[in-house]
């Protein structure tokens, strides 16, 4: 079975965390299964992905401890990132998984600016 890390849910069951989970619920997850990298306390749809079978992964909040943030980064993908073909992380944590992108094999990208909706 091959692993795809999710980066950047939250606690908000909004738009992107709605889209990752319509995804979650109808792949065939014999074959692929997701595991999730959060930090947050709570993740949106929680009780959903364990009962799917996801693995939720917690470290400290950025906004807590940055220190301790970075370091809880670089020791999970240190000791994990060969366990995963591929990362997806979700826009908002672009610039702060940019270290550790490159230790994955495959990145997917979810990115939406709403800014750029607004200009005609």
């Amino acid at each position: 079975m091959k692993k795809v890390l999710v980066f950047g849910m939250t606690d908000n069951p909004g738009g992107m965390e709605s889209v990752i989970m319509n995804y979650y619920r109808h792949i065939d997850r014999s074959v692929l299964q997701f595991e999730f990298l959060c930090n947050t306390e709570k993740v949106a749809y929680e009780d959903e992905i364990r009962e799917l079978g996801g693995v939720i992964h917690n470290i400290c909040a950025r906004s807590k401890n940055l220190k301790q943030y970075k370091h809880d980064m670089e020791d999970f993908f240190e000791n994990n990132a060969d366990k995963y073909c591929a990362l997806w992380f979700l826009s908002q944590s672009l610039y702060i998984a940019q270290d550790m992108i490159f230790l994955c094999e495959r990145v997917l990208c979810h990115l939406l600016h709403m800014s750029l909706l607004s200009h005609r």
